[in-house]
């Protein structure tokens, strides 16, 4: 877990070290994308693994699958889980020196999450507009 970790927060750093030009932050994303696929897929917890990661644009995505039994488990909806997982993405990107070189270079990054079948259950996305 420490390695995908690494992967997910440290080698987007290393990437976009400094302003980038729009071609190389794309080459920069696809790169990081192709590490953190190595490693995929991830069991994150009991409920989510995450699938793979692409990019495009200056778009960061990563797939998650999730066990939609937790929303009955933990007895909380699907709606109010949506709320919170925004809030904690968005804090996360906002405030999180890791993001901060994602952030610099105008990165969006979506969370998509479906279920065991590949139903679509949310999708999240921050960018930098979201931090002010």
């Amino acid at each position: 877990m420490r390695t995908l970790l690494f992967i997910i927060f440290c080698l987007p750093i290393l990437a976009f070290s400094q302003r980038m030009s729009s071609s190389d932050l794309n080459e920069a994303l696809k790169i990081v994308c192709s590490e953190i696929n190595k490693s995929t897929p991830f069991v994150v917890d009991e409920y989510t693994t995450l699938i793979s990661a692409a990019s495009f644009q200056n778009n960061l995505v990563y797939m998650y699958q999730l066990d939609a039994s937790m929303f009955d488990d933990f007895e909380i909806t699907k709606e109010s889980w949506e709320v919170f997982q925004k809030i904690t993405l968005k804090n996360s990107y906002c405030t999180d020196p890791d993001f901060k070189v994602i952030r610099d270079n105008n990165v969006k990054v979506k969370w998509k999450y479906s279920d065991i079948l590949g139903r679509h259950i949310s999708s999240i996305t921050v960018n930098k507009y979201d931090c002010d």
